[in-house]
């Protein structure tokens, strides 16, 4: 049995530099998890805990909770350019989510295309580049 046990100023930090990371000052944060500017201060500086309800309103919104809690990114356990897309969907304000989300629900179960473009010259694989 792990007796490990989450240090309120660790996830404070954590809290912080996920804030940070997004470029959102404590109020527009704490609005997200549905708290003060107050409240949010108070979390980051690891002298109360979050609770369950506030977690959840940031997992809801795309923020990274497993590392606020545990300090491992959600991003470590998944290849690159799945972490890269992740990193761009969480910075897209909701109406740009809700369009990257309904272009890819859109793309879902249709296969790739059989033919690439090529990188340099922008031509399909078959074409003749002249």
């Amino acid at each position: 049995m792990s007796t490990d046990v989450v240090s309120l100023s660790d996830v404070g930090a954590r809290l912080r530099s996920e804030r940070e990371r997004l470029g959102v000052n404590q109020e527009a944060f704490g609005l997200i998890g549905g708290v003060t500017r107050n409240s949010q201060a108070t979390y980051e500086a690891g002298r109360r805990p979050c609770d369950a309800s506030y977690l959840l309103s940031l997992l809801q919104q795309g923020i990274d909770v497993g590392f606020i809690i545990t300090g491992t990114r959600a991003s470590d356990q998944i290849a690159a350019d799945e972490a890269e897309l992740l990193d761009c969907f969480r910075s897209l304000v909701p109406g740009e989510r809700m369009a990257l989300l309904t272009i890819a629900r859109s793309m879902r179960g249709h296969p790739a295309p059989s033919n690439r473009v090529h990188a340099t010259t922008g031509s399909y694989h078959g074409e003749s580049e002249s």
